[in-house]
């Protein structure tokens, strides 16, 4: 090629495939060999190895999107809500 040419550089879309993952916390108020204890506070966190990359790179700027199984928007709607937060397009 000779001389310099413009080229279109078409924008980059990163697409993951897999499965939010869901874990439910338990926090103790002492430890298990302790003996029987009292649950003192419950969370749900979301996460997983693709939508944690997906987030970043939507994080950093670029066009990341989602397919794959997310559980039901009713019972675990946080999974949802944080992919789209973080600007990962979950629409399929």
């Amino acid at each position: 090629m000779t001389g310099t040419s413009a080229r279109a550089v078409s924008p980059v879309i990163v697409v993951g495939f897999g499965a939010v993952a869901v874990d439910k916390l338990l926090y103790v108020d002492q430890p298990y060999v302790a003996g029987k204890g009292r649950i003192v506070r419950r969370e749900t966190s979301y996460g997983g190895n693709v939508a944690t990359a997906l987030a970043a790179v939507a994080g950093l700027g670029g066009d990341a999107r989602f397919i794959g199984y997310l559980p039901d928007a009713v019972e675990w709607g946080g999974g949802h809500e944080d992919l789209i937060a973080c600007g990962v397009d979950i629409s399929g």
